[in-house]
């Protein structure tokens, strides 16, 4: 493989990984929030500032997001390593 290319991919790779590590500290950060809300028996709240109404079950799909994310960072980072860590040498050093 070409240098230059190795080095463009070893940083897209990296890139990524930082994009899908922010991504999932974000939605884990929303899910904590939204599950922590004064939901009602239906399971929505209002909140009079900003006019919004949230649902309980938008938790969920943070919570499912965040672990998407993590996954797949946690997945590209085995690949990664598979790809451009040298493995430990087995010769003994006596």
């Amino acid at each position: 493989m070409n240098k230059t290319l190795s080095i463009m991919l070893k940083t897209i790779i990296w890139i990524l990984l930082i994009v899908l590590v922010v991504f999932g500290i974000t939605f884990l950060i929303v899910c904590i929030w939204r599950a922590g809300l004064p939901y009602n028996e239906i399971g929505r709240y209002f909140n009079l500032e900003y006019m919004v109404v949230y649902d309980s079950g938008a938790a969920l799909v943070y919570g499912l997001l965040s672990l998407i994310s993590f996954s797949l960072a946690f997945v590209i980072n085995i690949v990664r390593r598979k790809l451009f860590c040298k493995p430990p040498s087995l010769a003994k050093s006596d």
